[in-house]
């Protein structure tokens, strides 16, 4: 990002980056079963829906400082402020949407 914006910042350009926190799709699901299940091959057990929120839940609050994991829209509102004329003196930045995770 940082090498990007300082080759193209003579001709105006901004270049910045997003670093996402987690969001919550099915491949977190089947990590969270993995996890639940020991991480062993074949062994494993399928989870009720209300089992993997649950999961999930746990997951989120003892791993993100803020205990809420992140959404699409959180992206999306990151993505609109760095192109945004608010954010016309940023460039080489990377935005963590994540939380506080990466403070961790």
């Amino acid at each position: 990002t940082q090498s990007a914006a300082k080759m193209v910042a003579a001709e105006g350009i901004r270049v910045n980056s997003i670093a996402p926190g987690i969001i919550h799709t099915e491949m977190w699901d089947e990590i969270l079963m993995a996890m639940a299940n020991g991480w062993k091959p074949g062994g494993r057990r399928d989870f009720s829906r209300e089992e993997l929120d649950a999961l999930w839940k746990a997951s989120v609050e003892s791993t993100i400082p803020t205990k809420t994991a992140q959404t699409e829209e959180d992206i999306a509102w990151g993505t609109v402020f760095l192109a945004s004329d608010y954010a016309r003196q940023i460039t080489g930045q990377t935005l963590a949407i994540d939380g506080g995770i990466t403070m961790v």
